[in-house]
């Protein structure tokens, strides 16, 4: 064993700088390999508590006639609240949420988009929907997310044609 750790060694002297570079290199590579494995880990725990905080809470109880995937579903999967989640409902421990297909006229343009109902008076997520619960006269106050404001180059307290 000792006689192999001293050819080891002879062997890193000897093949001089290119080894050193090549440890450096290696090195290197290694430890950015662990810092992006990290990074994209905590990103991904990051969205999965987000999404919970949000938009689906302890999970989702969906009508059997949509399909995520397609829009067109979402005209033709509503219905009355099955009666075993009532008691769920009454203590606040499962929201009820209405989607709906919408479109949006901003600056005279039309954009697709997907409107979500929700009782201004629930705290079961995140979403500041007590700010919703107003007395606008002719309006129906509602809140757009950051990246969908900036696209529509909407500011707060812009009035939206939906």
């Amino acid at each position: 064993m000792k006689l192999a750790i001293k050819l080891a060694f002879r062997n890193l002297m000897g093949a001089g700088l290119r080894t050193w570079l090549n440890v450096i290199v290696l090195s290197f590579s290694f430890v950015i390999i662990i810092w992006l494995k990290g990074v994209m880990t905590g990103w991904d725990q990051q969205s999965k508590l987000e999404m919970k905080n949000w938009e689906i809470g302890g999970g989702q109880y969906w009508h059997e006639k949509y399909d995520p995937y397609d829009p067109f579903t979402l005209d033709i999967s509503h219905s009355v609240i099955p009666a075993e989640f009532r008691q769920e409902l009454e203590n606040g421990d499962m929201e009820q949420i209405l989607l709906s297909q919408g479109t949006v006229y901003p600056q005279g343009r039309i954009q697709s988009v997907v409107i979500r109902g929700i009782d201004p008076g629930q705290n079961l997520f995140y979403l500041p929907a007590h700010k919703l619960d107003t007395a606008v006269v002719d309006a129906i106050p509602a809140f757009i997310g950051y990246l969908m404001a900036d696209n529509l180059k909407a500011e707060t307290g812009d009035r939206i044609t939906l």
